[in-house]
């Protein structure tokens, strides 16, 4: 099971301004939910590879610290074997506890599956470009690996065949989050009455369901949820 990230929003760290204080506070009840959930899906998958990579909302926590804290970033409890430093993300989550393998160095962090049988692995990253055709360009940019990513809201899916018959595949797989304004963006909005403005992002759910039969082939199904 692979969390393509940005499981946590911090919109309270966010560097953009604010419009209103509907987010202030939201931060233990947002890792409170994330360990519930990782917890959920531990006791579903007792026996299954749980993995998060790194993503850009992950990282305002780190950013905010080392800008505002810096002499308090990476400090851990001393006497303790402790992993991850106190102000982290997979810390205050406590991904540990619940088994929870966590691919930290967002822009470059890639959990890859799949080395060991000599195809073409399956790379999952959170990604960083956006835009249009963002499946296109990771084909262009990995002429060797499938790829799995997100980031962008919004589900895309790409094919190559490679010169010995490989066939790739790039999938850009679409979130799990409330798409009707409820979460912070450029189209987000706050009312008077400090009540989300309800609007309809142009985002779109989803999650990917992956059946690798460990020849390099991949065979990938999007299965859409509704808000």
């Amino acid at each position: 099971i692979v969390n393509l990230g940005d499981t946590v929003d911090l919109a309270a760290l966010s560097r953009f301004d604010k419009d209103s204080d509907h987010f202030d506070h939201s931060m233990q009840p947002a890792f409170n939910r994330v360990h519930r959930m990782y917890a959920e899906l531990r006791s579903d998958n007792p026996q299954s590879r749980i993995v998060e990579v790194d993503s850009n909302h992950n990282t305002r926590l780190k950013k905010f610290m080392l800008k505002n804290a810096g002499q308090l970033y990476g400090l851990r409890q001393a006497g303790t074997e402790q992993q991850y430093p106190a102000m982290s993300y997979p810390f205050l989550a406590n991904l540990e506890s619940v088994d929870v393998e966590w691919v930290s160095g967002y822009g470059a962090a890639e959990f890859v599956y799949g080395e060991e049988y000599g195809a073409p692995p399956i790379v999952f990253k959170h990604g960083m470009s956006s835009g249009t055709n963002v499946a296109g360009k990771e084909s262009a940019q990995n002429p060797e690996t499938h790829v799995v990513r997100g980031h962008t809201h919004r589900p895309e899916m790409a094919h190559r065949t490679m010169r010995n018959g490989h066939y790739l595949t790039y999938m850009v797989v679409g979130v799990t989050c409330s798409i009707t304004g409820d979460v912070p963006s450029v189209y987000n909005a706050v009312d008077d009455r400090n009540q989300v403005v309800r609007n309809q992002e142009r985002w779109q759910q989803g999650l990917a369901v992956i059946t690798d039969y460990q020849d390099g082939v991949v065979v990938s199904s999007e299965h859409m949820t509704t808000p």
